[in-house]
């Protein structure tokens, strides 16, 4: 079996599920249509159901991730990795992170899948590691002085990144 062919094996479908899962070109990722009805009430995560069950080569996962027609709708993809051991109907955990209910109908594209390889290199223990620009600071400490000098002269309803 080729580990990086793009296939998902589909269980116990059910008749809800009209959407066929579609075949990835080479720069798509496997999209996740999902099995049920469901409302999202604002504010808050939910499971939902897909029916997919899928083999995951030895080394590798599966990372569900968010889709940009979602993300512009304020929908979100919370933690999201399928072990290659895992067998189990694969479920997403949804976000929704505006003011209304968001409702999603069975067969609806509500994430993807990103096959990745796992790399466990060995660790070495050191006393000191070599020093960087970026040093120890974190969380966007990257660029932020240039944000800073800028925001006094931003209108309130656009936003500027200078590099």
């Amino acid at each position: 079996m080729d580990l990086y062919q793009r296939r998902v094996a589909r269980l116990e479908l059910k008749k809800a599920v009209t959407t066929p899962l579609p075949e990835p070109t080479e720069d798509e990722f496997v999209v996740i249509p999902t099995s049920e009805h469901a409302t999202l009430p604002e504010w808050k995560t939910s499971l939902v159901g897909t029916d997919l069950i899928m083999a995951i080569p030895e080394g590798h996962y599966r990372r569900i991730t968010p889709r940009s027609g979602l993300a512009l709708k304020e929908i979100d993809v919370a933690a999201g990795v399928i072990n290659s051991d895992y067998q189990g109907k694969v479920s997403v955990l949804l976000v929704n992170n505006s003011d209304l209910p968001f409702t999603v109908k069975a067969g609806n594209q509500v994430a993807q899948l990103i096959l990745e390889r796992i790399s466990t290199p060995p660790v070495t223990l050191t006393d000191c590691i070599n020093e960087t620009e970026h040093g120890q600071d974190g969380f966007g400490s990257m660029g932020i002085a240039s944000i800073e000098e800028q925001t006094e002269d931003i209108d309130n309803d656009e936003f500027i990144i200078s590099y």
